[in-house]
């Protein structure tokens, strides 16, 4: 009844693109302090597309590409990977 057993494979869905995105949009990505496929790495690019809903974070992916241009993007990449 909570939606997880639906919420995990979308979470991996969206966890396959961003590694991919960042993939392709910052190769050098091994020069970086947190490796993005890596359960840290993952965990800040989530919080990075993070909306606040009711009592609970919302990832929402498809917000955050809609909303911002892709330089924003890929720096806030950067921002959440290199801290």
């Amino acid at each position: 009844m909570s939606g997880t057993s639906f919420a995990t494979p979308v979470a991996v869905a969206v966890a396959a693109f961003m590694i991919g995105y960042v993939r392709k949009n910052r190769p050098r990505y091994v020069e970086w302090c947190i490796r993005p496929q890596t359960f840290s790495g993952m965990k800040k690019l989530f919080r990075m597309m993070t909306e606040p809903r009711d009592s609970y974070d919302w990832v929402n992916l498809l917000g955050h590409f809609n909303t911002h241009k892709e330089s924003k993007i890929i720096q806030d990449i950067e921002d959440a990977l290199n801290i």
